[in-house]
């Protein structure tokens, strides 16, 4: 079905940005080929599809995120039902990394696809695509690996040379 829902959502949009016409500079300034970019190249009347554009990220991003927050209701329940307060001290810690980087991913693509086109500047909107594209995955395998334990020593371990580094040097 996720396949199925991504291919069907994404054909439609395809087909009609394939039908606009451009003229004038052709060069999209930015990291990757997104949609509003090429919305703005475009001299043909972009407003239905900004709008097919719009309803679409509102339904697949609001759909995937209340499935998830559906998802961690059902774990919190679980969670609660644990009856030693360690057990659910590291099940909370699994779920709080991957919260983590949920917030992050959904929090950047909400921010660049789910408001008005209006009063954000190009340059805002490219470093919201560095955040959700480049970022939040470069953070994800950081975020995770902070939860082991060998990896924290290691981190508290280089702090502490590197104090002791600065401090004598």
């Amino acid at each position: 079905m996720c396949w199925l829902s991504s291919f069907t959502s994404s054909i439609i949009p395809i087909y009609f940005l394939s039908k606009l016409s451009f003229c004038g500079r052709n060069k999209i300034d930015n990291f990757f080929c997104d949609a509003s970019p090429i919305f703005n190249l475009s001299c043909t009347d972009t407003s239905l599809l900004k709008n097919y554009f719009f309803i679409l990220v509102w339904l697949v991003v609001f759909s995937c995120l209340f499935f998830i927050i559906l998802s961690y209701i059902h774990i919190i329940l679980v969670i609660l039902k644990i009856p030693t307060n360690s057990g659910r001290k590291k099940v909370f810690s699994t779920c709080g990394s991957h919260f983590t980087v949920v917030i992050m991913y959904y929090g950047s693509v909400i921010a660049m696809y789910v408001r008005p086109d209006h009063g954000y500047t190009f340059v805002f909107d490219k470093c919201l695509s560095v955040f959700y594209a480049i970022v939040t995955p470069f953070l994800n395998p950081i975020i995770y690996s902070l939860r082991n334990k060998n990896i924290r020593e290691a981190i508290k371990s280089y702090k502490l040379d590197y104090f002791l580094v600065w401090r004598t040097g």
